[in-house]
């Protein structure tokens, strides 16, 4: 890139990492406030407590404790955390900025490396730190998103290589690690799948399909 075109795109540049500056503000100024930034951010952190407290996540449904559909690895995670921080939003909320942190470095590295032109990089990554109001200002909530797209990105992210599915690939072992059960099912997260449809749950019993939407508290039948 000549220093003409790098002028040319000097304003976009300045207008990309106002966005990423704006984002780390906002999320730094608003990770220690003591409300809810989102209705479910109060019973992740039920579900981090219990993590801590030895308990099960996965239980049946009684008045004190319903279990979300969501994976452990966020909860296991954020325990790890909150062991050395306190079990709170704020704790959880920086799990989940770091996981965004990792997100747009991968993504400056490997637009970076794909187009040759750190410029590149800064305007990808600025045009994802500007989706934050777009998108509900989700990046830094005490929920389990930023570690899935974080999973999702970043191990093929480590490589640049000319084959997709094979790049996905080497996303698929952190994918099952996040999606292993507290039951005898799992979701095996193909890379065929993720262009033409979402995860399929399987029977370890039988490897037969389970319904899309059942329990991870109930035993899927075979």
């Amino acid at each position: 890139m000549n220093g003409r075109s790098r002028l040319a795109l000097s304003p976009a540049v300045g207008l990309a990492g106002l966005a990423v500056v704006a984002f780390v503000y906002v999320a730094l100024r608003r990770m220690g406030y003591p409300f809810d930034l989102e209705w479910m951010e109060g019973s992740i952190v039920e579900h981090v407590q219990r993590v801590l407290d030895g308990k099960p996540i996965y239980t049946s449904p009684s008045v004190e404790f319903v279990p979300y559909l969501y994976n452990p690895l966020y909860y296991y995670l954020s325990a790890l955390v909150a062991k050395a921080m306190g079990n709170s939003t704020s704790t959880l909320r920086f799990v989940s900025f770091c996981c965004t942190l990792a997100l747009f470095a991968t993504l400056y590295d490997l637009v970076a490396r794909e187009t040759k032109s750190r410029l590149a990089g800064v305007l990808a990554l600025g045009i994802l730190a500007a989706t934050f109001g777009l998108n509900g200002q989700w990046f830094d909530l005490a929920r389990t998103d930023t570690l899935f797209m974080a999973l999702l990105l970043v191990p093929p992210g480590a490589f640049v290589l000319p084959n997709e599915s094979v790049a996905f690939s080497l996303a698929q072992p952190s994918s099952a690690w996040r999606s292993w059960p507290s039951r005898r099912r799992f979701h095996r997260l193909w890379p065929w799948r993720l262009e033409r449809g979402p995860c399929v749950d399987f029977d370890v019993r039988s490897g037969s399909p389970c319904p899309p939407y059942c329990s991870p508290a109930e035993a899927c039948s075979a």
